[in-house]
Order: C-alpha cells, then structure tokens, then sequence
C-alpha cells in the first residue's frame, strides 16, 4: 500500500470546526478523508474507558509496519506544521503513538459513537458484518480510519477513528 504525504496533502483540506476542533476532508469527494491500514496485530482487543457517563471504546493497532508508522508520525508532523503556520503559533504534538522501547509501537485509535450509538462497522474474514464485541485480542486486522485534529491548550492532537475494522 502507498502512502505518500505529498500526494494526500494535494486532496486535503482542513475545515475549522470550532476553536479546538478540526476536520480534515477529501477536496475531490468532499467527504472525511481516510486511508486503510496494513494488516496489524491487535494485542489487547477491544478495549473501554470512561468519559463523564459515557462509555467509549478503542484498539490499540500495533505498528509492526515500519513504513505506515513513519507515515502516521510524518503526517501528525506535517498536520501541525500547517496548523502552527495557519494559527501563528507553537503547538505541541500529542501523539496517539504509544512508544515503547520493549515492544512494537501501537496506534490508538478510537471506535465511533454517535449518541451512545456505535457506528464503527465491523466485519469478518467472510465479509460478514459482526458485532464490535467480537474483536477480540491476538486478532490481524485491517482498518479504516480517519483523523480529526483537536487543540487542547497548546497541544495539537491528531485522534484516529475506525471507519470500517476487517478481520483479515
């Protein structure tokens, strides 16, 4: 799979949402932009976490594809680069990389959920649409996932969500 930063930056635009928020859309389509992950081993499954009253949900992929995980970091860099130039300031990034110098790297990247109501499609090596309960860890899949850019004082994050998870 091809993931070139030049040639995505030439589709993307950057759409403020509010002051802490942004959407990054497809120019030709109009629509989120997204990519597709290589196949990654998900060591944990699927995993919870309070929010205020709300329960979310999340996977932890592990990079063990060195040319996606330079990707993702040159694509966090150069999304800040374009924001620190747009807002003339300094943000810092924050990474949803969890770095570790023992095992592979993993990407956070969040399951969708609108109203308490999950949206992120989940299927299995049949094509088949599953539950997002069926993840289950020591799982390869591939996922398709989308950025959203949030500023929290001045911390720029680039949060991941998955689209679509396939069992592969």
């Amino acid at each position: 799979m091809e993931y070139n930063i030049n040639e995505i930056l030439k589709t993307l635009q950057i759409i403020k949402i509010n002051n802490n928020n942004y959407k990054l859309l497809d120019k030709n389509t109009n629509k989120q932009f997204n990519i597709n992950t290589p196949i990654c081993y998900l060591p944990f499954g699927l995993e919870n976490y309070k929010y205020g009253n709300k329960i979310n949900y999340n996977i932890k992929l592990e990079l063990n594809d060195t040319y996606f995980e330079n990707f993702i970091i040159d694509f966090e860099d150069t999304i800040i680069k374009i924001l620190n130039n747009i807002n003339k300031k300094e943000y810092i990034k924050d990474s949803q990389i969890i770095f570790s110098k023992k095992y592979n790297n993993k990407l956070k990247v969040k399951i969708k959920s609108i109203y308490n109501k999950i949206i992120t499609k989940v299927k299995d090596t049949n094509d088949i649409e599953i539950s997002i309960f069926d993840i289950c860890k020591l799982s390869n899949i591939k996922v398709n996932i989308s950025p959203n850019i949030y500023i929290n004082n001045n911390k720029l994050i680039t949060k991941w969500s998955a689209n679509l998870i396939k069992f592969a």
